[in-house]
């Protein structure tokens, strides 16, 4: 694998580079991919500082791969007795989906896939919405009521949990709805390996989820489900520790498969803790991947054992091959040179939390179909 040269900021027509301290994180769950560079050499930090303005549009490439296609939120010149320097930070894109509000005309929503909801909401601040699922267009919402005060990514990040679904940014700039990916970018060799993390935790998992009716649910403890509570073990946990989940009444009726929206939940919570509870950090000394791309979220990668034998055996028993990076930071200072942090977790570890979008009475109405 050769290692990444140089940044190069473009915005205004022009390409910057000559960065000297560069951060820029990617991940799964953070919305949105960021960036902060700064600049040291006296001449070329200040006719860049000329060039540079909040809010102008921009581009950051490594080695000329697209990593962020965003706007620049501050520039932050300085100045000592032989320095003069000059940090500029921003986000991609879809910053205006987190930061802003619905541009809509009404409040309702009706009869649209989830994608058609995003794209629609989307448009307004020129994000591009794609799907890499589905379920993302047979996913429909019947009627929904947006909220003033909501921003677009709390409506869209909602809707995508009714479909089982992720959103996060793309460097293009655009958004991607998605499932958790089982792109397999190769094995990761050991030499590259600097430095490791293992965080093999137990304080958030329980020997037992219950998942459970609210027993004063109105209109929803006739019949006899009231009160009924799904049991779903972990017989990883070495002790008793037991761990509720309250039914929001909408969660209660049954879908097409027999199960409910709780009993999904309660699995996804078991699930989900038991995946969190393995997490391995790796610094690696280049920002390509080993098939040749930059580092990506939502791709799997396969460890050599040999990087991870300084590390507790436990982690030995997690598969080579099924780990998936759910944060990549690009790094480069003077200190450690060129340099990637990798967060990576068992699939599960992302998947979304079930939900239902429909309020309901429990016994009163039949189930929603997904």
């Amino acid at each position: 694998m050769n290692t990444l040269s140089d940044l190069t900021l473009t915005s205004s027509g022009r390409d910057m580079s000559g960065w000297t301290k560069i951060r820029m994180t990617r991940g799964l769950e953070r919305m949105v991919s960021d960036f902060d560079i700064e600049m040291t050499d006296g001449y070329s930090a200040f006719q860049h500082g000329l060039m540079i303005k909040p809010g102008d549009p921009c581009e950051i490439r490594l080695g000329g791969q697209l990593v962020i296609t965003g706007y620049i939120d501050r520039v932050i010149p300085s100045i000592a007795a032989h320095r003069h320097a000059i940090r500029v930070t921003g986000r991609s894109k879809c910053e205006d989906l987190v930061d802003c509000g619905i541009d809509l005309l009404g409040s309702q929503i009706s009869s649209a896939s989830v994608l058609d909801v995003a794209r629609l909401l989307s448009k307004p601040y020129g994000v591009t919405v794609n799907a890499a699922d589905d379920s993302a267009k047979t996913t429909i919402l019947r009627q929904q009521n947006v909220l003033f005060g909501e921003t677009v990514f709390d409506v869209i990040e909602r809707n995508c949990r009714f479909a089982g679904l992720l959103a996060y940014d793309r460097p293009d700039g655009s958004l991607l709805l998605s499932r958790v990916s089982d792109k397999n970018v190769g094995a990761l060799d050991a030499q590259h390996v600097e430095q490791g993390w293992y965080e093999w935790s137990m304080d958030q998992r329980y020997s037992e989820y219950r998942a459970m009716a609210q027993s004063m649910s109105v209109l929803s403890d006739l019949g006899d489900g009231g009160g009924l509570i799904f049991k779903i073990p972990d017989p990883g946990v070495p002790r008793k520790r037991i761990h509720y989940i309250v039914a929001e009444s909408n969660e209660l009726s049954p879908l097409p498969d027999g199960s409910s929206i709780i009993q999904r939940r309660a699995l996804w919570e078991a699930k989900r803790r038991l995946a969190r509870s393995h997490i391995l950090s790796l610094r690696v000394d280049t920002w390509l991947a080993p098939d040749g791309n930059l580092w990506e979220p939502n791709t799997q990668i396969s460890v050599d054992p040999l990087a991870l034998s300084g590390l507790k055996l436990e982690i030995l028993k997690r598969p080579s091959n099924g780990w998936t990076i759910g944060e990549v930071t690009y790094l480069r200072d003077v200190d450690r040179g060129t340099t990637a942090i990798l967060t990576l977790s068992l699939p599960d570890a992302y998947n979304v939390q079930p939900f239902n979008p429909y309020a309901q009475w429990a016994d009163i109405q039949p189930g929603v179909p997904l």
